[in-house]
């Protein structure tokens, strides 16, 4: 009579672990560059000399997490050992870390290429890891560069390193107009200094913009500001980052924008 009583009691509670195991995730996972993907591996650590209470036997790998719930990031480590550690991250921490991710690229003595071949044999550059090869009209804002043109007019921009040294700029018009300007090296690195003060500072939230909630088809919901309503996705900016959400995973967007 036991045994079947505890067999019985053992059948019935296996729904609540099911139950339990199929409850959606309140975390998401991020990439904190580029360069690194969404995982840190132990030569990644030593190379961009992060997570320095842990050594490089010790640590094994980490991945970067935003909670859902109250919008704070963390990482999650394993250690070589298996065993699992968090560290919460303040934004400023997490920022300092991506900074010295990046900022090999962001020296004015040397530049970083894409693999595209520009007009007349001349070098596609990237100014800043943050950005990519295109630069769009949100990061134009961002990093307070071209301000001869309003986000309303600007659409993209690209800069080519030309075989004479000089470097050509390739804006691209909301109206369809394509304007091409040159640049000298001096005001690229004016350029190149201007968008690494802006990520080692933080991006900050134009305040006057007022604040949404992104509700997401998968019960996620993000807090900040629509900064561009494109036509198949949204430019969402929350406190760590700003997000690319495609409009067909978005149930709806609250608060006006």
């Amino acid at each position: 009579m036991r045994k079947q009583l505890l067999i019985i009691v053992t059948v019935l509670a296996l729904p609540c672990f099911a139950q339990e195991a199929a409850k959606p995730s309140n975390e998401r996972l991020m990439c904190i560059s580029w360069k690194v993907g969404t995982e840190i591996d132990a030569k990644e650590k030593k190379h961009y000399n992060i997570f320095p209470f842990q050594t490089a036997k010790e640590f094994g790998s980490a991945k970067f997490y935003q909670d859902m719930n109250n919008g704070s990031v963390y990482a999650k480590m394993v250690m070589a050992n298996k065993k699992e550690v968090r560290e919460e991250f303040t934004k400023e921490h997490y920022l300092r870390y991506q900074l010295l991710i990046n900022q090999e690229n962001m020296k004015t003595d040397s530049l970083m290429y894409a693999d595209e071949t520009g007009p007349e044999g001349s070098k596609l550059i990237i100014l800043c890891a943050n950005t990519g090869e295109n630069i769009d009209s949100l990061e134009k804002d961002r990093f307070d560069l071209f301000s001869n043109y309003t986000r309303k007019e600007f659409l993209s921009a690209r800069i080519y390193e030309q075989k004479n040294g000089e470097f050509l700029i390739d804006i691209r018009l909301k109206n369809g107009g394509i304007e091409k300007k040159n640049y000298t090296r001096a005001r690229i690195n004016d350029m190149m200094c201007t968008m690494a003060e802006k990520v080692r500072s933080g991006s900050k939230i134009n305040e006057e913009k007022p604040l949404n909630s992104a509700v997401m088809n998968n019960g996620d919901i993000y807090k900040g500001r629509v900064v561009e309503n494109r036509q198949e996705e949204v430019l969402f900016e929350t406190e760590w980052e700003v997000l690319r959400l495609a409009k067909k995973d978005l149930r709806e967007i609250k608060g006006k924008y």
